[in-house]
């Protein structure tokens, strides 16, 4: 089961339907803050480590640099790293819970990298938003302690779904927030959690690919400062982003709030430039082909030791 599950994640992340921050992630003094594996000392383990700009690790971080962690039973792996204006680490995911349903989980860890008892359960904050399995995709930590997420949701029919959720300081789901705690979205056809982010104002920005393909066009949500409830947004002056490298674009686009009866189109200021995505797509490729082979590898390699 754990390595069907680990073939399914692979092919996921391979057809860019995940969505995921990266593993390594720059604090303001120019510290590496990186995510490992580390199943050799750990079932299911994660090393959470931070090192100078020359490399060597900074051994006041963790235990001699680093810190050992896990996501829990049947895990994922982590799927973003990110820090807050304090210097807390936020690791976000998924494990299984009751009857073997995804949770949502993400971790928060102190800044010199001990995970913070005092959020979730001893640094572990595990939800079903709205009662539905789901998995933490990125996420927008706030300066109180409390950090928007973005995911991945699976409705009453079966279907998966992005969604947004707000976990308070404390690690609990807030319920103000969305629909019952759950900000879900109900387009056509499949989306792709692509960020979310502060802007200006202390608004929150969502961005979601709809549809499959690097010419699909880019929606943007906007959750105003003290607002319960995402609007439905449009960027003014956009550049692609990819899943990947979001959270690395040094100026963010303005956005303005779209009007009923408007909607984003792929040639209209919402999308992104298929002339600038093609020159990534052989590589893209390549990966594609390369997480395949993986995942039906380990898919085979189980059926046979079943």
């Amino acid at each position: 089961m754990r390595l069907l599950r680990a073939a399914t994640l692979l092919l996921m992340l391979a057809c860019g339907h995940a969505g995921a921050g990266p593993w390594e992630a720059r604090s303001a003094q120019g510290l590496v803050l990186r995510l490992e594996q580390d199943s050799f000392r750990t079932r299911d383990g994660y090393l959470l480590s931070r090192r100078y700009p020359d490399g060597a690790l900074d051994t006041q971080f963790g235990e001699q640099g680093s810190t050992v962690f896990t996501l829990g039973p049947d895990n994922e792996g982590p799927a973003a790293l990110r820090l807050d204006a304090l210097g807390r680490s936020w690791v976000a995911g998924a494990s299984a819970g009751r009857g073997d349903d995804l949770q949502a989980v993400v971790l928060r860890f102190g800044p010199l990298g001990q995970l913070d008892r005092g959020y979730g359960l001893a640094g572990r904050s595990a939800t079903r938003p709205g009662g539905h399995a789901a998995r933490a995709v990125d996420l927008a930590p706030q300066v109180d302690g409390s950090t928007y997420v973005a995911g991945i949701v699976t409705d009453a029919n079966g279907q998966e779904r992005s969604g947004w959720w707000r976990l308070l300081p404390d690690g609990s789901l807030d319920r103000s927030f969305g629909l019952g705690g759950l900000w879900a979205d109900s387009g056509a056809g499949s989306t792709e959690v692509l960020s979310i982010e502060g802007v200006a104002e202390g608004a929150t920005r969502l961005r979601l690919r709809r549809g499959v393909g690097s010419d699909a066009p880019i929606e943007e949500w906007l959750l105003p400062a003290g607002s319960r409830m995402p609007q439905r947004a449009v960027a003014v002056t956009t550049a692609p982003v990819s899943a990947l490298a979001a959270h690395n674009v040094a100026a963010a686009p303005q956005t303005a709030l779209l009007s009923p009866g408007e909607s984003a189109s792929a040639s209209g200021a919402g999308a992104a430039a298929p002339q600038d995505v093609a020159s990534a797509q052989p590589a893209a490729r390549l990966w594609l082909w390369a997480a395949v082979s993986v995942a039906l590898a380990l898919a085979w390699w189980a059926w046979r030791r079943r």
